[in-house]
């Protein structure tokens, strides 16, 4: 079974005397097998009066009691100024609730609509139940939560849903253990979006399209998965497309040239990315869709949202190549993943940026500055010495050392065995665990298995915690790499 959280009751008394032996949901143990989401946006309101606008929403959520005992309550977290106005069974039974705005448990600053759901049945273990969840409101300040790169709202020029604001309800319950759980990939699930938008806008997506329709001067978009994920993303703006053999690109209109630059990157880096590792594991069809600077670059294959940085400056290309180096990432199972294929990605996109840009530099200088970087931050923050970069997650350090550290780690591990052997090594890890996924412990036993010359730095990095005092002690990057070099 998958850890319990912590607790928040709302649960009728009558319940508690006569059925004591029920449980209350562990929202971990709510996993969703579908999700039937559909939203009309109303984007009338233009600059200052922006948010003003509202959306108007049904979620019909499907899941399964994977819990020991039955459940007689569901816990929902939604966006604070969404609030829900009814809640239906799957026999459209009208279901009590109560919703009230607070903090999450340890992210006080994450402010949300905290629901309750009362079951009308209590819900067997092993058992599936559908509710039906319709709310509405506007959606404004969300970016005080702390989540930098979350700042969606719903605006004419740019409306996101997607699953850190919450815009859509997820099952959870109202701690960060529980919310983070939802957003980490534990749980993956088919599902069906529609959105309703003014018919100027174009609703984004890498999901199958298999409806649109005008009237009225409203478009409606209906997606469909092609294969379970674990979470929604819909970006919503006046979108242009480019169309190429690998992937659909939406782009705002005054970054047509970008934009094109942007589609062959994709074919190049898929191309290059296909000789190191092999031939991608689902080559399904790919949409790359442009956001506003700041947002948050994310692969969520089979839809990418790339920062306009990429689109409007060609040496920010390096994002892209970050990104698309995720579609051979693995699985990992771990309920805090030590996000190791950060590291990876910040490597990839530095080796793939000499590999095809012309305008390459030095790899030496980006190690110095990645060296200084983590350097200055142990320095800074004595707390963050002494973490292995596998129990990154655990600590909840991955933002500050499975990035940086990571880096350097795959630069050092480049510096030792060679390019080519580790990319080869990369290469039949990805083959060997595509499908079943690997822990951080599988990963590190591959690479010593497979390299082991590798062994000295995924000692002292990876699985120990030496690299913090070696990197204060090292002068610089090349001080640092001499110890690891090959005899």
């Amino acid at each position: 079974m998958r850890p319990s959280t912590h607790f928040f009751y709302s649960i009728h008394v009558w319940i508690i005397l006569c059925a004591p032996s029920l449980a209350v949901a562990q929202a971990t143990g709510l996993d969703i097998i579908e999700y039937d989401l559909s939203v009309r946006l109303n984007l009338e309101q233009h600059g200052l009066f922006a948010p003003l606008n509202t959306l108007s929403a049904t979620a019909r959520i499907t899941f399964v009691n994977t819990n020991d005992s039955p459940v007689v309550r569901v816990p929902v977290i939604l966006y604070r100024l969404l609030k829900v106005e009814t809640v239906h069974s799957s026999e459209a039974r009208g279901l009590e609730f109560t919703q009230q705005v607070a903090g999450l448990e340890n992210w006080e600053l994450y402010q949300a609509n905290i629901v309750s759901i009362d079951l009308d049945r209590p819900l067997p273990s092993g058992a599936t139940s559908t509710l039906e969840i319709i709310y509405s409101g506007p959606m404004v300040g969300i970016e005080e939560s702390q989540m930098l790169y979350v700042r969606d709202s719903l605006d004419p020029e740019f409306t996101i849903i997607r699953s850190e604001s919450a815009s859509y309800p997820h099952l959870a319950e109202p701690t960060k253990e529980s919310f983070r759980h939802r957003l980490a990939g534990n749980d993956v699930f088919d599902h069906v979006v529609t959105v309703t938008v003014p018919e100027t806008h174009v609703v984004a997506s890498g999901l199958e399209l298999i409806e649109r329709e005008t009237r009225d001067e409203w478009t409606t978009w209906v997606y469909r998965s092609r294969q379970p994920s674990f979470q929604i993303v819909v970006p919503v703006a006046p979108y242009d497309t480019i169309e190429t053999a690998d992937a659909r690109v939406y782009y705002f209109p005054e970054d047509r040239e970008g934009a094109e630059r942007v589609s062959q990157g994709i074919t190049d880096t898929m191309e290059l990315y296909e000789r190191w590792f092999g031939a991608l594991h689902d080559r399904s069809f790919l949409a790359v869709v442009e956001i506003p600077e700041w947002y948050g670059s994310q692969a969520l294959r089979p839809t990418v949202i790339q920062d306009a940085r990429a689109f409007r400056d060609p040496s920010a290309m390096l994002e892209l190549y970050h990104e698309i180096s995720h579609f051979w990432n693995v699985p990992d199972p771990e309920p805090a993943a030590s996000r190791w294929n950060e590291g990876l990605a910040m490597y990839l996109q530095q080796i793939t940026r000499v590999a095809l840009d012309e305008d390459t530099g030095e790899l030496s200088v980006v190690w110095e500055r990645a060296f200084k970087g983590l350097k200055e931050q142990f320095e800074e923050h004595p707390d963050y010495r002494g973490v292995p970069l596998a129990k990154a997650g655990a600590m909840e350090l991955t933002s500050v050392l499975s990035y940086r550290g990571g880096q350097l780690m795959f630069a050092l591990l480049d510096h030792r065995l060679g390019q080519a052997q580790l990319l080869d090594m990369l290469k039949n890890f990805y083959r060997k665990y595509v499908e079943s996924g690997a822990t951080s412990k599988e990963f590190a036993d591959f690479v010593v298995t497979h390299t082991p010359g590798a062994k000295p730095i995924i000692d002292e990095w990876f699985l120990g915690s030496e690299y913090s005092d070696l990197v204060l002690a090292a002068a610089d990057y090349a001080a640092l790499a001499e110890r690891y070099q090959t005899n």
